[in-house]
């Protein structure tokens, strides 16, 4: 019996910790260093709950406070619903597993960094840092 107290404590104590490593925020995806970024593609979707869609429209405006106004590099909107064809190759990069998935792009077209899931504009920019073209 003592010993059984002792296994319940440890996976209580086991639990503990992972549950609070739980609210450690992932480190931001960032471009690389001398990259210069040179468009955001910005994939949403048009058929989706109202909270999805409401995320998606907030991401969408943190993305246009971190990159200004008049923006710093042109975004394109896609919609994984009505664009398949434009947002194929960007899925062949990374699977698209939350909404909205942005992908940071340079003038040859490479793919230099993506994020998915909501995002705030605190979050574009750590990951813009020093990216954009001037």
């Amino acid at each position: 019996m003592r010993f059984h107290h002792l296994g319940v404590m440890f996976c209580a104590s086991l639990l503990l910790l992972v549950a609070c490593d739980r609210g450690t925020p992932p480190a931001a995806a960032t471009i690389p260093e001398g990259a210069k970024l040179a468009k955001v593609v910005f994939i949403g979707q048009l058929d989706v709950c109202d909270c999805t869609a409401r995320s998606i429209d907030e991401s969408y405006a943190a993305l246009e406070a971190a990159l200004g106004n008049p923006p710093k590099v042109p975004i394109e909107r896609l919609e994984l619903d009505a664009n398949p064809k434009e947002v194929e190759p960007y899925q062949k990069d990374k699977a698209i597993m939350a909404l909205p998935a942005v992908f940071f792009v340079d003038e040859a077209g490479k793919i230099l960094s993506s994020v998915q899931g909501p995002q705030t504009k605190e979050q574009f920019e750590a990951t813009l840092g020093g990216a954009l073209l001037d």
